[in-house]
C-alpha cells in the first residue's frame, strides 16, 4: 500500500503520502456524503472547474468564482491536499473529509450531480461525464473528453434515457 506510516521515536504515527500512489476510492463523495450506489454514475475527481488531488507545491487563487485552495497535509516530503472550484461546495467540511480520506488511505472524490454532470431533464447522472476526470473501483483514473454528442441519461424512466454499454 503507498500510503506509508512513519515509525519515528519522537513522533507520533503520521503518514507518509505518495504523490505517484494509486489509492482506492473512498466510500462516499466528499461533497454531499453519499455512496455511488445511492448516486449512481460514476466517481469524479477532476474537472476544469472543480477537484480534489494532492500536490508538491502550493496552489492558490486562479479564477475568483472558482479558487484553487491549498491544505497541508505532511512535512516530509511536503504534500498538499488541493481543492478547486466553488467555496459552497468546498465547505470546511468537504475539506476536511478530503483531508481524512488522503491521510487513511483512500481517494476523496466526488459525484456526477456535485460535478454537474446530470441530465437537464430529471437530474440522474448522465451516461457519459464529459470533461471530467473518473477514478474507477481499483483507483484507476480516465478522462472523459468533451464530444459533440449527446451522451443520453442514464434513468431509464426519464425521456433522455439512452442504453449505455
Amino acid at each position: 500500500m503507498c500510503n506509508k506510516m512513519s515509525n519515528n521515536r519522537d513522533e507520533t504515527r503520521k503518514p507518509v503520502l505518495d504523490l505517484e500512489c494509486q489509492l482506492l476510492p473512498a466510500d462516499s463523495c466528499v461533497l454531499c456524503g453519499k455512496s455511488l450506489q445511492e448516486i449512481g454514475g460514476r466517481r469524479l475527481v477532476g474537472q476544469q472547474l472543480r477537484g480534489v488531488s494532492l500536490s508538491d507545491r502550493y496552489l492558490g487563487g486562479g479564477n475568483k468564482d472558482f479558487p484553487y485552495q491549498s491544505f497541508q497535509l505532511s512535512d516530509e516530503p511536503v504534500v498538499y491536499l488541493v481543492v478547486w472550484g466553488e467555496k459552497s461546495k468546498w465547505t470546511p467540511t468537504a475539506i476536511q473529509a478530503a483531508k481524512h480520506e488522503y491521510l487513511s488511505g483512500k481517494r476523496p472524490w466526488f459525484c456526477q450531480r456535485c460535478g454537474v454532470r446530470t441530465c437537464r431533464q430529471c437530474g440522474a447522472p448522465i451516461n457519459y461525464p464529459v470533461g471530467s476526470d473518473m477514478l474507477d473501483d481499483q483507483g484507476c483514473s480516465s478522462h472523459a473528453p468533451i464530444f459533440p454528442f449527446d451522451p443520453g441519461c442514464s434513468n431509464p424512466e426519464c425521456e433522455r434515457y439512452k442504453k449505455w454499454g
